[in-house]
């Protein structure tokens, strides 16, 4: 009777073998798959912060144009402002040598 319990014995240590082989490898797919995942996501990381970058580089560019010609209208109209001012002073030198009144 100690054949069946030795038969027994290894046919349980087969199962636990199987059993083994099978959760091992849903292990290691487990772990390449998780191990894809993290680098997908490091390098969509990678490739968003790039993206943000040249995003802030070309922001800082377009504020920089936009605050050259903010400064070059208020020159223009700063411009426009004192010549307005010397056209009313010619205007009343005028006005003074003719002898018009200003209504």
């Amino acid at each position: 009777m100690a054949a069946p319990n030795n038969v027994v014995s290894s046919e349980w240590a087969k199962w636990v073998a199987g059993l083994l082989l099978g959760v091992n490898s849903l292990c290691v797919g487990y772990v390449i798959r998780m191990e894809t995942r993290v680098a997908t996501l490091e390098t969509s990381f990678t490739d968003q912060q790039r993206v943000s970058i040249q995003q802030q580089a070309d922001a800082k560019e377009i504020r920089a144009d936009l605050y050259s010609r903010l400064s070059a209208t208020d020159r223009t109209q700063l411009e426009i402002l004192q010549a307005i001012g010397l056209v009313r002073e010619d205007v009343a030198a005028i006005r003074g040598a003719v002898g018009a009144s200003r209504h």
